[in-house]
């Protein structure tokens, strides 16, 4: 606890935190109750729960609280077209009418005319009876005798280094004064000098802190009334410009094949082929290649890694009659030890740090469907079906019969196991959501992450990601730094991707249907470029209504969408090898035949960069999958898991030029916000060529790609863009390449295989 400083009748203080003489002081104890009746009491104690009315005669909210009893059921009151009751965990609501329950979590339904039961249609959040079977909606009553805080604003000075975090303090539901305000701002590990200035009277505060190095700072905020403790974490980033997770650039890296940064802690597991064994990749590895300036070099601002949780450190039986290790890291066998062979906690802590000092955020693969067998949940619970989906046996000798691949990978989505060693979750059960929510919040807080990308949602209940995503706004994400978890759905259909994804749910999946258009546009030697086009009006535009292909922009998928596009990732071949014609669907042919070598033909890199091209300007986050940038050969996995190349040595001139490309698109898309999230607006469109602007608000940019017949065509200017007559288009990417328009028109000769970008100008 800080050390308290009196605040007298006074209407604001300042308290400076103090690093240098053992005392820290960032605490205003108000001794004067009455100087603070004036800050605002908390409203967020009671509930409507409503129903739509039509000709019942009566409704009733009955639930655990009342045992189940329609006849001792709370009885709605009608208002027009629709029936309401308020609950509230703050006593005082009970003389405005409101029932007043306990505070925390409360099972229940609307019950019309004593006999029909519905689920609340106004409540996003539901919870399972104790059969697993029944599902009612669920009240969430927040301990109304607690103050609450409120983060209201960031302001970043980026030129003086100083950053604000406002704040409002609101009393107990009860009206009891406010104690005491305090905060802590850390960076990493290092706690920063900052201050505190509090209005006693109208319980805004604000948390200022100068000469603030790049990076993500966390404050602490508590407020103090009574007996009652409350606290608010809030990240804030010290950035040039403040970004959001629709303005990054992802890079997906698989840790153990990534770069090794500490030999010792190799331990690979004797008898094993390399391509399936541990090879020492490790999070020391990607801190040096941070250091190095890797990242930054290539224009990527955000990083995945693969689970962070400790696996098995011995071999468990595979497919292709082979053992695997736990490389992966999907076969978690602990709640929050890290994995060895990837380091310590100290390792991931520092990683984090050294990315959150160039402004790179972290996500970490988050594994919440299975767990492996001698984790300590399944030792505990072991046989205990509310726990876990058993195959209607215990015996391990039977567990096999539970495994998506015998019993139906998308018939038994929810309850197959993905092999006899990883028992899957039974989502059901709210006290296993509870622990693997506080396990959540835990890896997040601990190591300062930014993200999740959820592992195999459509194995996932929903109403354990909707509780997640609430504790996790709740608990670790800012107004200005939210907490982004993306879902991965291995599925080509957009009406199922979506269903996972809300305002209450994840914030988008990855979007395999973009990921299958792009490659059958630019795999096949004749590209066909016009079909990237249909994709997107078709898929974005017409189906979904964003008119302006931006994540905010409303459409099925909800405000708040952001979906993760990739050309490549660690559960499909590499895009050099299907190109080449390397890849022929055998899933054991990495065992089976000799490593396919890097492909020779410069023209697949040349493709790959045509498909780079149309990813790094259209709306989502792109994501990279490590050595896509220089075309990565490998088939099915684990081959698509190849080793990081760092050397040019071993790079082709194809592969040279693919790399430089994929750097200037990644820097171009940084640089300007409309390659983001601009509106797409397609200027023409055929197999050999696709142009269109990108615009936001003033800015504009024309992106033409060519495919194998190169782009000979008149381009036609489209009108409220003001691109007249004589103004010069410049290639942003090389900058050799200029277009002027003359007759609302500029003429294009790209050879084969291009990528422009063309910014207008004088």
């Amino acid at each position: 606890m800080k050390k308290l400083m009196p605040l007298f009748a006074i209407l604001a203080v300042v308290v400076t935190t103090a690093c240098d003489d053992g005392k820290k002081k960032n605490q205003v104890n108000n001794v004067n109750n009455q100087n603070n009746l004036t800050v605002p009491v908390r409203g967020d104690c009671a509930v409507l729960v409503s129903h739509p009315a039509s000709n019942e005669t009566s409704a009733r909210v009955v639930g655990a609280f009342n045992g189940w009893s329609v006849q001792d059921g709370y009885p709605m009151e009608r208002n027009g077209y629709t029936w309401e009751l308020r609950l509230s965990s703050d006593p005082g609501d009970a003389a405005t009418g409101a029932r007043v329950l306990p505070p925390g979590e409360h099972a229940y339904k609307v019950v019309l005319n004593e006999g029909d039961w519905r689920m609340d249609p106004t409540n996003p959040y539901w919870i399972f009876d104790d059969s697993g079977q029944n599902a009612n909606s669920l009240l969430i009553l927040p301990d109304c005798s607690l103050p609450r805080i409120e983060e209201t604003g960031t302001e970043v000075d980026w030129e003086n280094k100083t950053l604000r975090l406002r704040f409002q303090v609101r009393r107990p539901g009860d009206g009891a004064a406010i104690d005491a305000v305090s905060h802590v701002a850390h960076l990493g590990e290092l706690e920063l000098p900052s201050q505190l200035e509090y209005n006693a009277y109208t319980g805004a505060g604000v948390v200022t802190a100068g000469n603030v190095p790049p990076g993500k700072v966390r404050i602490r905020l508590s407020a103090e009334a009574g007996a009652g403790l409350a606290t608010r974490r809030v990240p804030v980033w010290m950035e040039r410009s403040p970004t959001g997770w629709e303005d990054q650039i992802m890079y997906s890296i698989f840790v153990d094949r990534f770069h090794n940064g500490d030999p010792s802690n190799d331990a690979p597991i004797a008898g094993l082929e390399a391509q399936i064994n541990w090879q020492g990749g490790d999070w020391k590895g990607i801190t040096a290649k941070l250091r190095e300036g890797f990242f930054e070099e290539l224009g990527v601002t955000a990083l995945w890694l693969s689970t962070p949780m400790d696996n098995p450190d011995d071999a468990q039986p595979g497919d292709c009659d082979r053992s695997f290790s736990g490389y992966h890291a999907y076969w978690p066998q602990s709640s929050r030890g890290t994995e060895n062979h990837f380091g310590t906690a100290d390792d991931l802590k520092e990683l984090v740090q050294e990315a959150h000092a160039r402004g790179i955020r972290v996500l970490v693969d988050w594994a919440a469907n299975h767990i492996f067998i001698e984790h300590e949940l399944h030792r505990a619970h072991y046989g205990d079906p509310a726990w876990f989906n058993y195959p209607g046996s215990t015996n391990p000798d039977e567990f096999w019969k539970n495994k998506c691949g015998y019993l139906g990978w998308n018939e038994y989505a929810l309850t197959c196991w993905f092999t006899e060693y990883l028992p899957d979750f039974n989502h059901r059960n709210q006290a296993l959501v509870h622990i693997l929510i506080e396990d959540a919040l835990w890896w997040a807080d601990t190591f300062d992450l930014d993200g999740f990308r959820v592992d195999a949602t459509k194995h996932i209940e929903s109403n354990y990601l909707r509780l997640l995503r609430r504790a996790l706004d709740q608990e670790i994400g800012g107004r200005g730094a939210p907490f982004y978890m993306v879902g991965e759905n291995f599925l080509y259909d957009y009406g199922i991707i979506n269903e996972k994804i809300g305002p209450h749910e994840l914030q988008g999946q990855f979007d395999f249907p973009l990921y299958g258009a792009i490659r059958s546009a630019v795999i096949p030697v004749n590209t066909d470029l016009a079909y990237l086009n249909s994709f997107v009006y078709n898929s974005f535009i017409d189906f979904q209504g964003i008119t302006e292909l931006r994540w905010q922009a409303e459409g099925p998928t909800t405000n708040g969408t952001l979906m993760g596009n990739f050309l490549g990732n660690h559960d499909v071949e590499r895009f050099s090898s299907v190109a080449a014609g390397q890849a022929n669907g055998d899933g054991c042919q990495a065992f089976n035949q000799p490593l396919v070598p890097q492909p020779d033909d410069p023209t697949i890199y040349a493709r790959l960069g045509v498909g780079f091209g149309f990813l790094l300007t259209v709306r989502g986050l792109p994501v990279i999958y490590y050595g896509d940038e220089f075309g990565l050969a490998g088939v099915k996995d684990p081959d698509n898991r190849r080793p990081m190349v760092f050397s040019d040595a071993q790079f082709s001139a194809a592969q040279k030029a693919l790399r430089d490309l994929v750097a200037r698109l990644n820097h171009a898309r940084n640089a300007h916000a409309a390659l983001r999230t601009g509106k797409y607006d397609a200027f023409h469109g055929e197999p050999g060529c696709l142009a269109y602007l990108k615009s936001l608000g003033s800015e504009r940019l024309l992106v033409v790609l060519s495919g194998n017949a190169g782009c000979n065509a008149s381009i036609a200017m489209k009108d409220g863009y003001h691109l007249t007559d004589g103004t010069v288009l410049r290639d942003i990417l090389f900058g050799e390449h200029q277009v002027t328009i003359s007759g609302a028109a500029v003429q294009m000769n790209l050879p084969a295989h291009q990528v422009r970008v063309f910014l207008p100008g004088d």
